[in-house]
């Protein structure tokens, strides 16, 4: 199934009234669908080149006009996942009224070195007890896993998108890769304990990417530690759940067959022999994604004082947008620079 510039029009129409179409009827001019009156997009009606890091990609471009982010264009299937809160294959259907197999999509636009197919994942049961924490239940305990999202700069809507649940003192985090449970991780809010399925079900933690269905193929891969800083960065952002990817995470990685991939690392504090581990996760998965990805890795630190993503949400800060604005190409030179500075 291929996008085409009526489907397009077509969608502007259903949902704006005050678009204008400019170049010949190759471009619209459509508002900002926020609501911010102040700022507007230009949206291509034929395929172009889409920046991607220092590479291109083809597709129907966006150029986005709200303050603060211009430089960062993208595309319309993108706009449209925000815009909805919607996955990847969501919004696909919803442009073109037609529903994509994912995993033929996938197949059928796979990355060069990509040589085998998906793994067919068995849906997972969510433990006893679990309940969806956006449904108010009127409980004491749903209030209190609400208000522990809440302080860690998780919305209503973000609780909704990525399916959290709850149980008792424990929040709940499914894993999803097309609509369908695959894992997940649950977390218990006075201890800081963290729990999984059984080991004896075949699969852990480290065979899967959390927010797997919210990327755009083809577009930006944002990998990080936490769910909480993945969630907090938002579309195209995915979980390691630890500090380097596995060989089965870069599989899942070069499925979505990224245009660029940015290593979001944590600013950790030094250890007893002066080493940050977030700093060290950078070069491991850089040395990890390089045969795959050469010239197309970047990397990206929060600031001092902040020594997450998380950290800075929680501080009223936009973690996505420091994600884009901080980060460097990863490079030998730049990585060894990288650590003698710090």
């Amino acid at each position: 199934m291929k996008l085409n510039g009526q489907m397009i029009l077509a969608w502007v129409e259903k949902h704006f009234t005050n678009y204008k179409i400019r170049k010949g009827g190759q471009e619209i001019v459509m508002p900002n669908p926020w609501g911010d009156s102040g700022s507007h997009y230009n949206v291509s009606l034929v395929e172009k080149e889409i920046k991607a890091g220092d590479g291109k990609r083809k597709g129907f471009w966006v150029h986005d006009w709200r303050p603060g982010h211009q430089g960062h264009d993208g595309s319309f299937i993108k706009l449209v996942q925000e815009y909805k809160g919607i996955t990847f294959f969501e919004a696909l259907k919803e442009i073109s009224g037609v529903k994509v197999d994912p995993k033929d999509w996938l197949r059928e636009n796979r990355n060069e070195h990509e040589e085998e197919d998906l793994p067919e994942e068995i849906e997972l049961k969510l433990p006893d007890g679990a309940r969806r924490i956006d449904i108010d239940d009127g409980t004491a305990a749903r209030r209190v896993a609400f208000g522990y999202l809440s302080y860690r700069g998780i919305t209503t809507e973000e609780v909704k998108r990525y399916f959290i649940h709850y149980d008792n003192t424990t929040v709940i985090f499914p894993y999803v890769e097309f609509g369908m449970v695959v894992y997940w991780q649950s977390r218990e809010i006075v201890n800081k304990r963290f729990m999984f399925p059984s080991e004896n079900i075949g699969v852990v933690k480290s065979d899967f990417l959390y927010g797997f269905d919210f990327v755009e193929p083809g577009g930006p891969l944002i990998i990080v530690e936490s769910i909480i800083d993945s969630i907090n960065i938002g579309f195209g952002a995915v979980a390691m759940g630890g500090a380097i990817l596995s060989a089965k995470q870069v599989r899942k990685a070069l499925a979505l067959n990224p245009g660029y991939v940015i290593l979001g690392a944590d600013n950790d504090k030094p250890d007893a022999h002066g080493i940050k581990a977030g700093l060290s996760s950078i070069w491991a998965n850089y040395n990890v994604l390089k045969p795959y990805f050469d010239g197309k890795i970047f990397y990206s630190v929060p600031p001092d004082p902040h020594k997450d993503w998380n950290d800075m949400k929680k501080a009223g800060l936009d973690p996505r947008q420091a994600v884009q604005d901080l980060m460097k190409p990863a490079t030998l030179k730049s990585l060894i620079a990288l650590r003698r500075s710090r």
